[in-house]
C-alpha cells in the first residue's frame, strides 16, 4: 500500500468515526475527474482530496469540486513545523479546508482550516453516482488508477449472473442484469467483445451453432476476492 493510501486510510477512518458515510475513488457521471474521498451525512457531502505533499495542485483539484459539494477539503501530512504561507491564503479565500494528517502517531490533527460551507451546492451531480461498492472496491488515494465505474458494474452483474447460470445465452444474460448501456443491441455487441477481449473477469463465450454462450472461465482470477462466486 502505498503512502498516499495510508494517509487517505486515516481520513476514511476520521470521517467514518464522525459518522459519515464514506465512499472513495468516485468518478461522477459526467466528470472526467475522480474524488480521492466523498463524504455523506444528512444529505450533506463533503469532498477530501488526499495528497503527499501541500502544493497548488491539489488545492486546484479541491477548488474543481467546489460548486458540487456542501465543503470540500484537502488532506496532506502534518509538517515537523506549521508556517502560514501564500497557499493557506488561496485555501481561505475559496473555501476550501485543509486537514493535516499526522504521520508519526497514526492520528489525524485538528483540522487547520475549517471548510467554508455551501449551501447551495449541486450536490445531486454526486451523490446520484455514489453506489455501496464504492465504500471498499478501491482505496482512496491508490495509485493504480482503481475506481467503481457503471461499467465495471456492468462487469460484475455479468459474472454473478454467468457464474449462477453457466452457459447463459446473450437474451437471458440481458434480461437478468442492470447494465448501463443506452440499449439492448449496444449491450449485446459491448458484451461480446468486453468477454472476449478478457475484461470481463472469470467469463468467457463459447459459440452453439449461432448462438452466443456465456460460460465461467477456470482461469484464476479475483473474483471471489469481490464476492462475485
Amino acid at each position: 500500500m502505498g503512502k498516499e493510501e495510508l494517509l487517505a486510510e486515516k481520513v476514511v477512518a476520521y470521517l467514518q468515526d464522525l459518522h459519515w458515510e464514506v465512499y472513495q475513488e468516485v468518478k461522477p457521471k459526467g466528470f472526467g475527474e475522480v474524488a480521492d474521498i466523498v463524504a455523506v451525512q444528512s444529505n450533506r457531502v463533503w469532498i477530501v482530496e488526499v495528497k503527499m505533499s501541500f502544493s497548488l495542485a491539489v488545492i486546484a483539484q479541491a477548488y474543481n469540486w467546489r460548486n458540487f459539494a456542501h465543503w470540500v477539503s484537502i488532506a496532506v501530512p502534518s509538517p515537523k513545523r506549521y508556517k502560514r504561507d501564500f497557499g493557506y491564503e488561496v485555501l481561505k479565500h475559496y473555501g476550501i479546508g485543509l486537514i493535516r494528517v499526522s504521520d508519526y502517531t497514526g492520528s489525524l490533527a485538528e483540522d487547520i482550516i475549517k471548510p467554508r460551507l455551501l449551501r447551495k451546492a449541486l450536490s445531486k451531480k454526486i451523490t446520484g453516482s455514489l453506489c455501496e461498492e464504492q465504500k471498499t472496491y478501491a482505496k482512496a488515494g491508490n495509485n493504480r488508477s482503481e475506481f467503481y465505474s457503471p461499467f465495471k458494474r456492468t462487469c460484475n452483474e455479468v459474472a454473478r449472473a454467468v457464474h449462477a447460470n453457466p452457459g447463459i445465452n446473450m437474451k437471458s444474460l440481458i434480461e437478468k442484469i442492470d447494465h448501463h448501456y443506452a440499449s439492448v443491441s449496444s449491450a449485446k455487441t459491448s458484451l461480446r467483445y468486453w468477454t472476449d477481449a478478457g475484461k470481463i473477469q472469470g467469463v468467457r463465450t463459447e459459440r452453439d451453432g449461432r448462438i452466443i454462450k456465456f460460460y465461467p472461465d477456470n482461469k484464476p482470477s479475483n473474483l471471489s476476492e469481490r464476492g462475485l462466486t
